[in-house]
């Protein structure tokens, strides 16, 4: 069977790009309103009590960007591991973001329950990272280790260790 089109009629197809372009979120991490440094600075808490701060590392993950006209894009395979110890870390470089005006973020301070029980994983989800629980196969999703002279056990030692069940949904917008 022939086509009545000639090649001269024929509408050429063009592909329509998509635009995108890249997102840098830079983390700084604070003990009220002082920047978080863990060089001996004390801080103070609610009780009184004084501490310092030795390790601190949490997931940052599932990063949803809100769009001006109400829309939203949440981007893939979002998972970070903060560590306060590396620099780098607080820097999340995101790549293909489709154009247009932001105006809020939404993340989970913590592991979302599907990849919190999938076992161990590779990346900033790798066990290797110290912060998964050999003992009942799910992720530490916020570390906080120092010392403190009112800690009368452990030898002054501290540790925050937040798991599965305290995961949370952090919003921004303006």
């Amino acid at each position: 069977m022939q086509s009545d089109v000639k090649k001269d009629d024929a509408v050429e197809e063009v592909p329509v790009l998509a635009i995108s372009g890249n997102l840098e979120i830079n983390i700084a991490n604070y003990v009220d309103n002082q920047l978080l440094k863990m060089d001996g600075t004390s801080y103070l808490n609610p009780n009184g009590d004084t501490f310092t701060v030795n390790r601190l590392k949490y997931y940052f993950t599932n990063i949803t960007l809100k769009k001006s006209d109400g829309t939203s894009y949440k981007v893939p395979d979002s998972y970070f591991l903060i560590d306060e110890s590396k620099p780098s870390s607080k820097i999340l470089s995101l790549s293909g973001i489709p154009e247009g005006t932001y105006t809020g973020i939404s993340f989970i301070l913590g592991v979302d329950s599907a990849r919190n029980t999938s076992g161990a994983q590779t990346g900033a989800l790798d066990p290797g990272n110290d912060m998964f629980w050999t003992w009942s196969s799910g992720y530490i999703f916020f570390k906080l280790e120092g010392d403190s002279p009112q800690a009368i056990s452990n030898n002054g030692n501290i540790a925050y260790h937040v798991e599965d069940i305290n995961y949370r949904t952090i919003i921004s917008e303006r």
